[in-house]
């Protein structure tokens, strides 16, 4: 099935990493070309966004969406991972915190915040992976990160768990929020159970098992792809001739047809399509010119 592309919802099961669900993505596809648009650790469960054949050169795009999470969190102990995966140490608590003392707490980190990464991340130091210089006792050296908490509700709170729903940023930890919410109340903390919701347009309500994926009869496994436009859902789009997509694609700049701004969202880029209205790749685009410059091509006929 070489000429697969697009996207599958997949609700990640515990236990499996998102790597296993890749690899298994290709066992049961035959598609070689396979990657997934952000790591949910094996702990947790929810959407992962997996891309098939040329809907991987996407992959940044649908990282860069907001992502909404359900959380427990667990009070009165501190683990070395953050979550319930590391070795957990008890933290002595004179007095258990009120919900009113919670939803305060809560409400500290709603906003543009800067959060600590935990020790065991897969974020780069000097070309090494931060879990893997921690397993081996090795100094890591963290760096505080700018990320957004457009919303935190408390869902439930019975001492010693705190169910919370997260919408957040593109680079938000949920064990990291768990973990310094524990910080403000005094208690410490670590987070135990974890579903993401949605990524972008990408819901768990639409989400498929990773056995049902199907390829079993003709165009089956197709009506369970998202297309690949999915990811530039938002973006402002700009249709060009052959010759422009070409000029383009060697790394020249061309005039845009029309004048383009922005968008509120953030994301600084168009989406560039061909007379068959197929997206081939992304763009930026100058306002001082007016020229629209490749920043990442996804169409393979264009990287020939």
């Amino acid at each position: 099935m070489p000429n697969l592309h697009g996207f599958l919802n997949i609700n990640k099961p515990a236990n499996w990493t998102s790597f296993d669900v890749v690899a298994k993505v290709r066992s049961l596809t035959g598609v070689k070309r396979v990657g997934h648009a952000g790591t949910l650790d094996p702990f947790a469960t929810g959407v992962l966004v997996v891309a098939v054949g040329r809907a991987r050169f996407l992959i940044e795009q649908v990282q860069s969406f907001e992502k909404v999470y359900r959380g427990r969190i667990r009070l009165g102990q501190i683990s070395d991972t953050d979550d319930v995966e590391g070795e957990k140490t008890t933290v002595a608590v004179t007095e258990q915190p009120t919900q009113s003392q919670v939803l305060l707490a809560l409400a500290k980190f709603k906003g543009p915040i800067e959060q600590m990464p935990p020790t065991y991340s897969a974020l780069k130091v000097k070309g090494r992976k931060m879990y893997e210089l921690a397993r081996k006792g090795l100094p890591v050296e963290r760096k505080l990160r700018k990320v957004t908490i457009h919303n935190l509700k408390l869902i439930n709170y019975d001492y010693p768990h705190i169910d919370i729903e997260a919408r957040v940023s593109k680079g938000t930890y949920i064990r990291a929020l768990a973990r310094d919410i524990g910080e403000e109340l005094g208690t410490g903390a670590f987070l135990e159970k974890l579903v993401r919701q949605r990524v972008g347009s990408f819901e768990l309500k639409d989400a498929i098992d990773v056995h049902d994926i199907s390829t079993s009869k003709p165009g089956q496994l197709e009506q369970q792809l998202w297309p690949i436009d999915t990811a530039t859902q938002g973006l402002e789009r700009v249709r060009l001739p052959a010759h422009e997509l070409e000029r383009l694609a060697h790394g020249e700049s061309v005039t845009a047809p029309t004048q383009f701004s922005r968008k509120a969202h953030g994301i600084p880029e168009l989406a560039v399509i061909d007379g068959d209205d197929r997206i081939i790749m992304l763009a930026s685009y100058s306002r001082d010119d007016h020229k629209l410059k490749s920043r990442r091509i996804f169409d393979e006929n264009m990287l020939r």
